[in-house]
């Protein structure tokens, strides 16, 4: 048996990568997520432990702000209306933190700078590098799982030529002298 992808984990590895690298002054970050339900007393466990349900996967604390939360979506994943990890997002707006989702550490250092958040100037290029590097590495482990990997399209290639082709560029060989 094939151990599964977490794509989530992937991306909140990179999101804290980003964070020490692009958030300028003092800062704490933490992040947890809680994990799949693997037997029937799971969730009582994490419970037991205070991780709440919809608890949001990423916070960060930096001097002068109110703690930001963020919610780390793997695409086509997305947060909705309703759900567990929505309606922990009202809660902590009401009583002042900043709360969002996102799908990918550009849209975590657009949210950042949206709060306010101090950024080096290169923020935005280590965003992308980290995007392109969570892509590889979940590229990577799709490739040694043996599941199929999704590649740019290539040029098509040149068809095989049929006899009669063949015959016909040999008779121009031979008339053209080289």
């Amino acid at each position: 048996m094939t151990r599964p992808i977490y794509r989530e984990t992937i991306l909140q590895k990179h999101v804290r990568i980003f964070v020490r690298d692009a958030v300028d002054g003092p800062h704490d970050f933490s992040s947890a997520d809680s994990a799949k339900k693997s037997t029937p007393w799971a969730r009582g466990r994490e419970a037991a432990r205070g991780i709440r349900k919809g608890e949001p996967d990423c916070r960060l604390k930096v001097p002068t702000l109110p703690a930001i939360h963020c919610e780390l979506k793997y695409p086509p994943n997305k947060v909705v209306d309703g759900d567990d990890q929505h309606k922990r997002g009202l809660e902590l707006i009401a009583v002042g933190d900043l709360w969002f989702w996102t799908d990918s550490v550009t849209g975590y250092m657009e949210g950042l700078a949206r709060f306010g958040v101090p950024l080096r100037l290169n923020a935005s290029f280590q965003a992308q590098h980290h995007d392109a590097a969570v892509a590889s590495c979940i590229a990577r482990a799709e490739a040694k799982r043996g599941l199929p990997v999704k590649r740019k399209a290539s040029r098509p290639r040149a068809e095989k030529p049929t006899p009669a082709a063949i015959k016909r560029v040999n008779a121009v060989r031979e008339r053209v002298r080289f």
